[in-house]
């Protein structure tokens, strides 16, 4: 009796395995701020090489929030 039922669950742990895999990776990149971090380095690196001009950039005071990492 235990033999068929864990037969007849398989399907339904394998899913579960697949979900729970799926979430975890789906975590850390969604935590992952290394690539973030890298392209503000980059924009900050071209922004202070002149690369990125600066006449005319104007930001609204409610555009500008701050980053939380």
């Amino acid at each position: 009796m235990f033999l068929l039922d864990d037969l007849l669950s398989l399907p339904l742990s394998g899913l579960k395995f697949v979900f729970r895999t799926l979430r975890q990776v789906a975590e850390e990149q969604y935590t992952d701020t290394g690539p973030i971090k890298e392209r503000l380095l980059e924009l900050q690196l071209k922004l202070e090489s002149e690369k990125i001009p600066t006449t005319g950039l104007t930001l609204a005071p409610s555009a500008v929030e701050p980053l939380v990492f």
